[in-house]
């Protein structure tokens, strides 16, 4: 990270302000331990679509499930972990 004189940071190339800086680990913080609560087949699903950028069919074959699986487990573990961040911040 670079620190510039307007005591902006600088993160993959966007300046934020030290408070949007702190807002975003708090959001950061908040999605890993709802990661944690899923089950771990959707954890897994989740993780390599929405973190590592793998398509449905990497996912597939790197877990040797089927594709609608895939997009089952993906469906289900992001409306799970939609309902333990909610349950969270309300």
């Amino acid at each position: 990270m670079k620190q510039e004189s307007s005591s902006k940071i600088l993160v993959d190339g966007n300046s934020l302000e030290p408070s949007e800086l702190a807002a975003k680990k708090e959001v950061m913080g908040l999605i890993a331990k709802a990661l944690e609560k899923l089950d771990p087949q959707q954890r897994a699903v989740i993780v390599l679509r929405d973190i590592e950028q793998m398509s449905y069919c990497e996912i597939a074959q790197t877990l040797d499930i089927e594709i609608g699986t895939v997009k089952s487990r993906i469906a289900r573990g992001r409306k799970n972990l939609r309902d333990i961040i909610e349950a969270v911040i309300s």
